[in-house]
């Protein structure tokens, strides 16, 4: 798959399927490849672009400080690249923040847009939580007991429940041939908690899904209620029995959520 020089990084990207375009956007510490329960069930109908965000996967890991702004901006420059003049835009988590950016900043480039577990300022419950990961980083905390420090708030118990289940997805992390480093770590993090759109909702005009999980421990529910109400004509839905990385744990309600919005 193909890295592409812009805007002073090596950004590596992937295209899957073929139709509309939806530009897919990770959220913290994540690349294109965790998409993978999504890519199957997306691609039968739809072109799928995957980018790693600057500071994780096969993209560039710059010790910076980035911004949501920044990395809305390497996403326009791909799709310039790509030659896509519009797109259907999924953001999780962070990958949220840059959706925003992105609907309020170039919205002529938004066909429709979807935030999944994200907010328009992380609050100071979730920012401890992250400036706690990126310490244990900093500390050197051996990588499976950090993981297992930040799983309880990105899943929920029936997950637990399955204790080799758990052990897999570890073992499968530690693994993963690309790993994140510090420094993009860092500078993902910096640009999470710059993040403010409180104020700007109301200019975001594409249509907008609010998909939010019921059980979501790493940002509280009212962060969703924000989204829906501030944005114009936008839908909120939640998911039951779901917490923050349930495009993982429950990708079947997440795809059908997406297809829904996007298709109906």
């Amino acid at each position: 798959m193909p890295t592409i020089h812009l805007r002073g990084i090596n950004l590596y990207y992937e295209i899957q399927g073929t139709g509309n375009p939806i530009l897919l956007l990770q959220g913290l510490g994540l690349d294109s490849a965790a998409w993978v329960y999504q890519i199957p069930a997306l691609s039968q109908q739809h072109q799928l672009i995957l980018p790693d965000h600057r500071g994780v996967g096969r993209t560039d890991q710059p010790a910076a400080s980035y911004t949501t702004e920044e990395m809305a901006e390497d996403a326009i420059a791909l799709l310039d690249a790509l030659e896509i003049d519009q797109a259907d835009v999924l953001g999780f988590s962070m990958g949220g923040l840059i959706a925003q950016i992105l609907a309020l900043h170039h919205p002529e480039r938004v066909n429709r847009l979807l935030l999944v577990n994200t907010a328009a300022y992380l609050p100071p419950v979730t920012q401890h939580i992250l400036q706690n990961w990126l310490q244990m980083m900093q500390d050197k905390v051996r990588p499976a007991t950090r993981m297992r420090s930040q799983l309880p708030w990105l899943f929920t118990d029936r997950f637990f429940g399955d204790p080799q289940q758990v052990d897999q997805l570890i073992q499968d992390s530690l693994q993963y041939p690309y790993p994140q480093t510090t420094a993009g770590f860092a500078g993902q993090l910096a640009a999470c908690l710059t993040h403010d759109t409180r104020n700007q909702l109301q200019q975001i005009s594409a249509p907008t899904l609010v998909l939010a999980a019921a059980a979501d421990r790493l940002i509280p529910t009212a962060q969703a209620h924000k989204l829906a109400t501030d944005i114009p004509n936008a839908q909120l839905q939640w998911v039951a029995q779901a917490g923050h990385n349930f495009l993982w744990e429950t990708p079947a309600a997440f795809n059908q959520a997406v297809l829904a919005f996007i298709d109906p």
